[in-house]
């Protein structure tokens, strides 16, 4: 048996569609070419904690530059 999906006709709700940036949840560092680059694990706002993405954190201070996940402390380790 296959596993069982629920689907739905409707869209997500605008929440989804525009969450932020809420909470740091762990970082890291990864080398890309020659630089290493600061990584987030995201808990963006309006999604559970299990869909929390790793975001570049420069790029993300910049599409997000007001969320106030900024004057938080950033988690610590990976």
């Amino acid at each position: 048996m296959g596993a069982r999906h629920s689907v739905t006709v409707l869209p997500p709700s605008d929440d989804v569609l525009w969450s932020i940036p809420q909470q740091i949840l762990q970082t890291r560092t990864v080398v890309k070419g020659t630089r290493s680059i600061s990584q987030g694990l995201v808990k963006w706002s309006h999604l559970p904690r299990s869909l929390a993405t790793w975001e570049d954190l420069e790029f993300l201070q910049q599409q997000f530059p007001l969320a106030s996940v900024w004057n938080r402390p950033r988690a610590e380790g990976g």
